[in-house]
């Protein structure tokens, strides 16, 4: 679309040169041409210069039209990963902080005498933990809301685009719903 542009563009800048000699071959073929026939041809070249012109200004302000459009529905689906994407980077964050915590020093410090298999069980099962509150913290506060809900065709209730893509494809849903 880009290079069609930009050819239109320079079509339009063409049609534009030919339309100011063409005046100026109009006022010179009236003082030197004598058969009207001669004018007559010239006066409709003029005429179709002018109607392509206009024609190509259409094409062009059509073609920026459906290029602005286009970019509206790039921005909008990119609109709509990026907070697909904030919403998985929230859930992971405080697993992270904890993870990084387990892996260094200070948590072998706090769990000294207890067996290393028993201490990063718990831990291991509490970040599962911390994941499931913070999803339903998410859930409770409305940031996973309406414009990323789809709804459950079977059941007749919505629920979350980001959990659609944890769990398999139900028989009721589409790929165009994800």
């Amino acid at each position: 679309m880009f290079t069609l542009e930009k050819s239109l563009v320079y079509f339009v800048n063409g049609i534009a040169s030919n339309e100011a000699v063409l005046e100026k071959l109009r006022v010179y073929a009236g003082k030197t041409v004598k058969d009207p026939n001669e004018l007559g041809i010239l006066d409709d070249i003029v005429i179709e210069n002018k109607q392509c012109g206009k024609q190509a200004e259409i094409y062009s302000s059509i073609l920026t039209g459906l290029m602005d459009a286009r970019g509206s529905v790039v921005n909008n689906n990119l609109s709509i990963l990026m907070k697909q994407l904030t919403i998985v980077s929230i859930i992971f964050m405080p697993m992270n902080v904890l993870a990084g915590m387990g892996g260094m020093s200070e948590f072998s410090a706090m769990t000294h005498g207890t067996p290393y298999w028993l201490s990063y069980s718990l831990f291991a099962m509490g970040l599962v933990a911390v994941g499931f509150i913070t999803v339903w913290i998410l859930r409770q506060t409305g940031l996973d809301s309406r414009d990323n809900m789809v709804k459950d065709e079977g059941r007749g209730k919505r629920r979350s685009r980001l959990t659609g893509f944890l769990r398999k494809k139900r028989s009721g849903y589409d790929e165009a719903d994800f």
